[in-house]
């Protein structure tokens, strides 16, 4: 009999933690401001958060940092028939990235060929608490 009353009293607190940890992330959430960061040919330009450089002549490589709920920068601006490679900073989980109009994801990074433009919408592949919906942003490639 103890022990069943150790196991729901143990169940109880687990539920109760779980419940308060995502109701303190989901309350972070709500303060996300827009970033963006801009690879122009030769020249970088980037937002406080995300950096970029060129690994060799023919790949971009951006930085983004996620955490829970947001990406930074959450816009991300490349020319057409850039090689882009994005690698994440996770800050407090193995988030990941996922752009399906260009059909990669990835946990780490992720690299493709800009091909089309437009606007397309990356987000989180890994489901990371209840604001997971909300990890978005978009990549812009321009003329």
């Amino acid at each position: 009999m103890k022990k069943l009353i150790v196991a729901v009293v143990l169940s109880i607190v687990i539920v109760i933690s779980i419940l308060g940890f995502f109701y303190f992330n989901n309350r972070s959430s709500s303060n996300l401001s827009e970033s963006t960061i801009s690879i122009k040919d030769q020249n970088t330009e980037s937002s406080t958060m995300g950096s970029s450089s060129d690994t060799n002549s023919n790949t971009k490589v951006i930085t983004i940092d996620a955490k829970k709920f947001e990406f930074t920068p959450n816009m991300i601006k490349v020319k057409k028939g850039d090689n882009v490679k994005i690698v994440l900073n996770n800050e407090d989980f193995a988030h990941g990235i996922s752009i399906p109009d260009f059909n990669v994801k990835g946990i780490d990074s992720v690299e493709f060929t800009a091909d089309k433009t437009g606007t397309f919408q990356f987000r989180c592949p890994t489901i990371c608490g209840s604001g997971h919906r909300e990890m978005t942003g978009n990549l812009v490639v321009e003329e």
